[in-house]
């Protein structure tokens, strides 16, 4: 922190914010909540669907949708598992792959839930649903225990209960035992689903329910709560840790503090005194001035009583010594997406590091005029009504986020901008871009084109591979272009790239270097102190000595290699899902997008202009490819990896191209499914890539679709035919209750299937009936997949005797 911002008295590390996920009202994930964000969007309405008739608010569809299979759910368990549960799973998968974490990579890594609902707990316990899976499937502990079981993290599994400052409150203990060391990675997740009208009718009795159904936060218009849903989830490293491991970081997280109102008027009554403690705790912790504050997202609950108090207290500690030209800017996301209660910290707080990281403020909805007891201009705020940049400031941007309890526990964090690396800056002008093209040139021996999915994405059991590799007719574009963008002219370089196409420059620079690959013309163009003379020299080293291009390169070597594109997937669709998705972005002519995929070079990532058109081709090519995989053209990894049907990818080079063969031969065993060591595949450099998220395959599960599992209770049984494989795969899909010949892997453990210990000891007992055998109670342990048991049950076959 710069000394305008930071002051004595910081309390702890900070940490960073590396992934982030989301579900909210008009939004399936944070790419969509940042879009409606941005265009002001208004996510409130009736009720629709499970919800229909209920008054408006904020609702998420398709609540009673989930991928079990994937998480190794059976039917009916998902069908008694809180909806909650279900979404934070999914949730929390993908904001690992937005960290770049392998999803069951485990650890010690600590999960902290904010909830103050449990709707399907007492739906189920109305409906008389009730077995073994209820109370793992709606006690509010497992919506953290869960998460840890699954996902195979050790640190501590907390749910935190605070009323609607639950979330917030869970984002403070992660904090504190990130500090502590008790994990090295917390997950901090908020939850809330609407799914009765109960919780409607307890909030309209208490007087805060919204006639018109609209949040007017500190607009005179406030006259209550609107209620609304949703989920979020971060992931968070100690921040030196994340800048460490090269983590992008959204924002940091510099502090927290929570207090309690300790008395006032009533219960439910918010009090000035404890929310301005409050603050002054949290920026004292931050060590930072309140004064240099730019932004506070708002508790903001539209509500009469709670707005005016929450101004005055933010008034009498953030706005105090400001100029009247610069208020502390205020806004809240109630207004778009309602108040998601035991959510609406984390809600707040994910649209906040989401401005940071963007650097830009979205507008708050529904504010005309400020209530009558709210003094803006006397209390120098301002409410963010408009999109805007975020306030000028030679020092880093700190902002604050708020959630307050009905019971009077509050809640404050205070975020800060991610640090800033001066080596990954984006260029906007020539002398920008000859400064990075050295960066990239200088430092970057070994490094190749990003590590696509195949280090931060979970390796499942269905897979393809598709090669993406520049041609010579954009190696030839590129050199010219990436050339003159580091400085060389037409008379130094005889480089001439005038456009995405190139004019006969470029022609000119392929034939007189002839034996120089396009990344050494880059390294010979783009040496220390800007000076570049010839196309074969460089610039490079103390006194600017050249030398020729061949030497540099051999030592700093920024490769445009072809790299494989992995796709994995639990099932064949959603594989195929996959592919459309990833062809979709590449033809939305991205640059990034491009980079994602492995077509960019680290010189691109240096943001030397190499125009999309410059390697359409390619694009098309690998886009064409990958339809053909979502569409099922080809499923075979072999055809995919080199074009021809049938053929087996040896390490032979294919027509003489060996860094293709390379990039081929290592899909090929990521999709049989061997070892690959994609450090040596990619270089010791190389970054996880942003690919579209894990594409789940969802089913409608719900209290009505829940039946009793196991094996018939009639005594009957498959007929025996004495091969056990039917056997085996018809019991273990009936027992996980799904429909006859599902398709099973095999090699997958029981466990992973979906079976646990009561449905372990019905197929026992099944294979014991079909069989006629006396079977050991350890079976399935002894013999873990369906493809060890079958085995076993053949070898049995083969000796003639009994299986024991």
């Amino acid at each position: 922190m710069t000394e305008e911002i930071r002051m004595t008295g910081a309390s702890g590390e900070p940490a960073a914010v590396v992934g982030m996920a989301c579900r909210f009202p008009g939004a399936d994930d944070l790419d969509g909540f940042w879009r409606m964000l941005r265009r002001g969007g208004d996510a409130i309405g009736p009720g629709t669907g499970l919800r229909d008739g209920r008054r408006p608010g904020g609702y998420l569809r398709d609540v009673e949708l989930f991928d079990a299979e994937l998480f190794g759910i059976s039917p009916h368990e998902a069908a008694l598992m809180d909806p909650q549960q279900r979404l934070l799973l999914e949730l929390c998968w993908h904001a690992l792959e937005d960290a770049r974490i392998p999803p069951t990579a485990g650890g010690a890594t600590g999960v902290f839930v904010g909830s103050c609902s449990d709707d399907y707990a007492l739906l189920s316990r109305m409906s008389g649903a009730v077995d073994a899976y209820t109370m793992t499937g709606t006690a509010r502990t497992f919506l953290a225990n869960r998460l840890s079981y699954f996902f195979r993290f050790t640190g501590p599994s907390t749910v935190v209960d605070t009323g609607q400052s639950s979330s917030l409150t869970a984002l403070d203990q992660a904090l504190g035992s990130l500090r502590r060391g008790e994990c090295t990675t917390a997950v901090v997740a908020g939850v809330q689903l609407n799914l009765t009208p109960t919780g409607d009718r307890l909030i309209e009795e208490l007087g805060a329910m919204s006639p018109t159904g609209r949040c007017h936060t500190f607009d005179a218009r406030a006259d209550g709560i609107v209620r609304g849903e949703g989920a979020g989830v971060l992931v968070l490293k100690p921040l030196e840790a994340a800048v460490a491991a090269g983590d992008r970081v959204y924002c940091t997280v510099l502090a927290t503090a929570v207090n309690n109102d300790g008395g006032g008027p009533s219960l439910t009554t918010p009090t000035q005194a404890a929310q301005q403690n409050l603050l002054a705790e949290a920026y004292r912790r931050a060590g930072v001035d309140p004064a240099g504050v730019a932004y506070v997202e708002l508790h903001g609950t539209g509500t009469k009583a709670g707005d005016p108090v929450e101004a005055r207290a933010l008034g009498g500690v953030l706005g105090r010594g400001r100029l009247a030209d610069r208020p502390l800017l205020v806004g809240s996301v109630k207004t778009n997406i309602g108040h998601l209660e035991g959510a609406a910290g984390i809600a707040g707080l994910i649209k906040t590091a989401a401005s940071l990281f963007h650097r830009e403020l979205p507008p708050t909805l529904n504010h005309r005029r400020p209530h009558p007891d709210i003094d803006l201009d006397g209390l120098r705020l301002r409410v963010t009504t408009r999109r805007r940049a975020w306030p000028a400031d030679e020092g880093p941007l700190v902002c604050g986020v708020s959630s307050f309890g009905l019971g009077g526990t509050n809640a404050h964090a205070v975020l800060g901008e991610a640090p800033r690396r001066e080596a990954v800056v984006a260029a906007s002008g020539a002398e920008g871009t000859r400064r990075e093209a050295g960066v990239a040139a200088s430092g970057a021996e070994g490094t190749r084109g990003e590590a696509v999915l195949a280090a931060s994405r979970e390796q499942l059991p269905r897979r393809e591979a598709v090669v993406a590799a520049p041609g010579p007719e954009a190696t030839r574009r590129e050199a010219g272009v990436a050339a003159s963008a580091a400085g060389g002219t037409r008379g130094e370089a005889d480089v001439a790239a005038s456009g995405a196409e190139g004019t006969g420059g470029e022609a000119d620079v392929a034939a007189s270097r002839a034996q120089v690959s396009w990344r050494e013309a880059v390294v010979a163009a783009s040496g220390a102190e800007g000076t570049r003379r010839e196309a074969g020299v460089a610039a490079s080293g103390a006194e600017g000595a050249r030398r020729e291009a061949a030497a540099p390169a051999s030592r700093a070597r920024v490769s445009d290699e072809p790299v494989p594109v992995l796709l994995s997937g639990h099932t064949e669709a959603a594989l195929r899902d996959q592919a459309a998705r990833l062809a979709d972005r590449l033809e939305r002519h991205d640059e990034a997008d491009l980079r994602d995929v492995g077509l960019a070079s680290a010189t691109t990532r240096a943001a030397l202009p190499v125009r999309a058109a410059v390697i359409a081709s390619e694009r098309a090519e690998l886009v064409t490819r990958l339809r053909e995989l979502a569409g099922g053209a080809s499923a075979d990894g072999a055809t995919i990896l080199t074009g021809r049907p049938g053929a087996e990818p040896t390490a032979r080079p294919a027509d003489g191209n060996e860094p293709v063969t390379a990039a081929a031969t290592a899909g090929a065993a990521f999709v049989l499914g061997k070892p690959v060591d994609w450090l040596a595949v990619y270089g010791p450099q190389a970054r996880p890539a942003d690919l579209p998220l894990y594409p789940f395959q969802r089913r409608p599960y719900w209290l009505d679709t829940a039946t009793p599992t196991g094996p018939a209770t009639d005594g009957s049984a498959p007929p025996w035919s004495g091969d056990p494989l039917d056997l085996v795969l018809d019991l273990t899909a009936e027992i996980l209750g799904r429909a006859p010949g599902t398709d099973l892997d095999l090699d997958a453990t029981f466990t992973d299937l979906g079976l646990d210990s009561r449905m372990a000891v019905a197929l026992r007992t099944a294979v014991a009936r079909a069989t006629g055998r006396v079977l050991p109670t350890t079976l399935l342990f002894d013999h873990p997949t369906p493809a060890a048991l079958i085995e076993a049950l053949r070898s049995d076959d083969t000796k003639g005797h009994e299986f024991r």
